[in-house]
């Protein structure tokens, strides 16, 4: 006899004539912890963006651009964009490192539309 009070025989003797294996059933419960989880992320994504900042105009984009870069300041920029969750994208905090008409420039050499932007600010 073992510690538990079962002998080895009887113990493969419910396992060879009695215990009914379900297959993958028995795992469906991870996969619904998984899906879980994952909602769980997308919420906590959710609740940490920020809301959308108000829709400036072309001219108020274009001044702040100008006084930003003509100052090395860093500014926050809100795109006019939602990500595959459709949740707002994150600030994008940067430098300009050049800008036009139509574009910017921000450190990396990443490049978007001026008529991208919802709004931007310059951090003190």
């Amino acid at each position: 006899m073992s510690e538990s009070g079962y002998s080895q025989s009887t113990v493969d003797d419910f396992f060879e004539h009695s215990y009914n294996d379900r297959g993958m059933l028995k795992w469906q419960g991870f996969y619904l912890s998984d899906h879980t989880s994952a909602l769980n992320k997308v919420k906590a994504e959710r609740e940490k963006t920020t809301e959308y900042r108000p829709q400036q105009s072309l001219e108020e984009i274009s001044q702040t651009l100008a006084k930003a870069y003509a100052n090395n300041k860093t500014v926050e920029i809100q795109l006019n964009k939602l990500n595959k969750n459709d949740i707002i994208e994150p600030l994008i905090e940067k430098k300009i490192k050049g800008y036009n008409a139509e574009n910017i420039i921000i450190e990396n050499e990443r490049f978007f539309s001026i008529e991208s932007i919802r709004n931007i600010k310059i951090n003190d």
